[in-house]
């Protein structure tokens, strides 16, 4: 039996079925949510207070004021680009649009995947998690609609599998590294400006690793990745904004939200009306955010994150979610796990050399919503996602069936519950447009 399982999964991994497996997921799903309602697709703030309409109008529009450069500063260019390709294939703006976000997801799962073989090296494991991420909610509904956060989630999976890859090989940084990270740089940043936080973090773990305590050569290499990446973004942000932006739109559109806001400012009362969305947030726990926002941050970024059930609507607003004991299954059984190996490991003293960076990145986005964003948690929890799931396969790094077993049983919860969640989705979304 565990021949053959290894022959089922090494079959998986050699002929890049998994990656297959979840293109054709979230191609369904993207279809299904946005050509049976047009909500979705033409609004913003309708779906956990996603800006879907703005980023499916400038991922159309070529030449165009692209009022969203300030949090993703050169988003515009590399995704028109690729949706360029795409349709000459298609020739539909809304299946481009489509494929676009599920070709980013599907290629997110395969580099979990490949990172997580070099971190634990166990296909079987590896597999698994990379399973439970991408039938996790966060995953299934940014590689169905048009946002940026699953792009900004592949990039920062491509710069964490090329890092890694690079330890394993090499032990000094070339100008081909710095040229290489400093693009990746610049690509992370562009698509998600709050990137830079990360991409730092990466660098100064790549650098830790290879320079030990050598500080005189850290910083030397720290001011050559920063005087490439600064170039290499000036260039591109020099190249979109005199290639895609209309300045003279851009200039109307700051006139106009200036005026809104002046008038705001002179009528309070105009702030006192609720502003109409389906679920602008998920919080699945009835609390006082201002005082408990780390539950908040935990809630919103992992455990709905992993599983989603019970939403209430009413009209076209949705009050909140009920969590119960399926659907926060997956990250209490995730969290027992790693408890349990992490305490065996360290009484073995065999503790994975991965564990303490993805703790670090994990925690510092947790911090990052607990500050920033912890009223919009789901919205920004693909990287929290990213570095919990690498992380706790770096703790269990064990081949146990019962490891297996409890993978397993997450990844069933997930796949019923999530896919029940989207297509419930879709049903009030149509009863909203239709009546019916």
């Amino acid at each position: 039996m565990n021949k053959l399982n290894f022959h089922i999964v090494s079959y998986i991994n050699n002929k890049n079925i998994l990656f297959f497996i979840f293109l054709f997921l979230y191609l369904v799903c993207g279809f299904y949510l946005t050509f049976n309602t047009n909500t979705i697709i033409n609004k913003i703030d309708v779906l956990f207070g996603t800006d879907t309409g703005r980023v499916a109008r400038e991922l159309g529009l070529v030449y165009h004021y692209h009022y969203g450069l300030t949090a993703h500063p050169l988003y515009v260019s590399f995704a028109q680009f690729i949706k360029a390709i795409l349709n000459v294939i298609t020739h539909s703006e809304k299946a481009s649009i489509v494929i676009l976000m599920a070709l980013a997801g599907a290629f997110s799962v395969e580099l979990i995947n490949s990172i997580l073989k070099l971190i634990t090296e166990q296909e079987k494991l590896s597999l698994l998690f990379a399973c439970i991420y991408g039938f996790s909610f966060s995953t299934i509904i940014f590689s169905s609609i048009p946002e940026t956060y699953i792009f900004s989630a592949f990039i920062n999976l491509i710069t964490i599998y090329y890092i890694l890859n690079f330890t394993k090989k090499n032990l000094t940084i070339t100008i081909k590294e710095i040229l290489v990270l400093s693009l990746l740089g610049t690509i992370n940043i562009g698509i998600q400006l709050g990137n830079i936080i990360f991409y730092i973090l990466y660098l100064s773990f790549l650098c830790t690793y290879i320079y030990k305590n050598n500080l005189k050569q850290k910083i030397l290499i720290g001011i050559k990745f920063t005087i490439c990446t600064c170039v290499i973004f000036g260039i591109s942000f020099f190249i979109q904004w005199y290639g895609y932006i209309d300045k003279n739109e851009l200039q109307n559109y700051i006139s106009l939200k200036r005026a809104k806001i002046e008038t705001q400012i002179q009528q309070p009362s105009a702030n006192l009306s609720k502003k109409k969305s389906i679920f602008s947030s998920i919080n699945l726990i009835d609390i006082n955010l201002d005082k408990q926002k780390i539950i908040a941050g935990v809630t919103g970024s992992v455990i709905n994150a992993l599983c989603t059930d019970n939403i209430e609507y009413k009209n076209i607003s949705v009050l909140h979610g009920n969590i119960d004991r399926i659907t926060v299954t997956p990250f209490i059984l995730l969290l027992l796990l790693s408890l349990f190996y992490g305490t065996k490991n360290l009484y073995h003293k065999e503790t994975n050399k991965y564990i303490l960076p993805f703790l670090v990145l994990f925690l510092i986005s947790i911090l990052i919503f607990v500050i920033y964003c912890w009223n919009e948690t789901f919205l920004f929890s693909q990287l929290s996602l990213i570095f919990f799931i690498i992380l706790c396969a770096s703790i269990q790094n064990m081949k146990s069936p019962i490891t297996y077993i409890c993978l397993s049983i997450i990844l069933l919860i997930e796949v019923i519950y999530n896919i029940k969640t989207i297509n419930n989705i879709i049903h009030h979304f149509y009863t909203f447009e239709w009546g019916g």
